[in-house]
């Protein structure tokens, strides 16, 4: 059984599985976690944590411009919090072929246009 397969069941069977800090969390339905699915847990550790790495949503860019960095994505892009990158690390993390992604401020409109 791969992996990626057993990650499948679980969550099928009603588990919750996911990552805190470096730990791998799980949480069961009304049944508790038995011996054999927590063996497999322990198995398949260092495998279920880079899939569910892989499953993080990643920070974008909208069409305006805005720089969109999901609350679950990886803590690396959470420059507010403690231990997080700053902001133009994460612009260079989104460095492409030709150059940097440089992030464009909407207009302030005014209200003053109209008259």
């Amino acid at each position: 059984m791969k992996a990626t397969n057993f990650l499948e069941e679980l969550r099928e069977s009603g588990f919750q599985v996911w990552i805190e800090g470096d730990r791998l969390r799980c949480r069961g339905t009304k049944e508790p976690l038995n011996p054999e699915i927590l063996g497999k847990l322990k198995a398949f550790k260092p495998k279920i944590i880079d899939s569910l790495n892989k499953e993080r949503p990643e920070p974008f860019f909208q069409p305006n411009g805005s720089l969109v960095i999901p609350f679950d994505s990886d803590p690396k892009y959470h420059y507010w919090k403690t231990g997080g990158m700053k902001l133009k690390d994460i612009g260079k993390e989104f460095s492409g072929r030709y150059g940097p992604l440089h992030i464009v401020l909407p207009k302030k409109e005014s209200h003053e246009e109209g008259k």
